[in-house]
């Protein structure tokens, strides 16, 4: 086999058994975290 095809059935039996591989995402959650806001996160100082 050819290092492509392998590449191909290992897809497909991932796919047949419900295997997925995730890449590396980050994710920026804006919304409250334990009650509190990002407003009450910044230091006074930088208000001004």
């Amino acid at each position: 086999w050819s290092r492509a095809e392998m590449i191909v059935a290992i897809k497909r039996a991932f796919d047949e058994s419900g295997i997925t591989i995730p890449f590396p995402i980050r994710t920026l959650d804006f919304a409250e975290v334990g009650g509190t806001t990002l407003d009450e996160m910044w230091p006074a100082k930088l208000e001004s």
